[in-house]
């Protein structure tokens, strides 16, 4: 079997978690004509940018933890995705990629791994999702097919990183 048939049923209900997670950003303009009012008591996000290239993240192996802003630069020829996961403790990266060479397409998601959140950039594009990141160990990985099927993470898009 190759990595992208069994890597496909798999990372589609991992991608079908993220469409639904994440943070969503509202606009709009205050009425000038209005009272003012206090300004958020929420303490500002940390922001943190990794380029995606082919088929690499490239940026911090730490972050703090907290309410964090991280922005996905699209460095690459290709679109790329960041899709941020918190692992189960003693977890790391290599299981992530573990999961690419399985021989069973139906485990489904592992329960050792939680979506956090994430974007999308196409080429020259850049995005952005907010998170609140508790310590742990995090795996940032990109499901997007390659042309020949695979997915970029099959490829070695998979970072891992520390919040602490």
């Amino acid at each position: 079997m190759t990595r992208s048939i069994i890597a496909a049923p798999l990372f589609a209900l991992l991608l079908a978690a993220a469409a639904c997670g994440g943070a969503a950003e509202q606009e709009g303009s205050p009425d000038p004509t209005a009272a003012p009012t206090a300004a958020p008591t929420t303490a500002a996000a940390e922001g943190t940018t990794y380029v995606g290239v082919e088929y690499e993240f490239q940026g911090e192996d730490q972050l703090a933890s907290g309410q964090q802003t991280i922005t996905l630069e699209n460095g690459g020829e290709q679109p790329h995705e960041l899709q941020l996961m918190l692992l189960e403790e003693g977890r790391t990266s290599a299981d992530i990629e573990a999961l690419f060479e399985a021989d069973d397409p139906s485990q489904g998601i592992p329960e050792w791994v939680t979506q956090v959140g994430g974007t999308y950039t196409d080429v020259g594009e850049t995005a952005s999702f907010d998170a609140e990141l508790e310590a742990g160990t995090y795996a940032m990985v990109c499901f997007i097919p390659d042309e020949d099927g695979v997915p970029h993470a099959a490829k070695g898009m998979i970072k891992q990183v520390t919040v602490a």
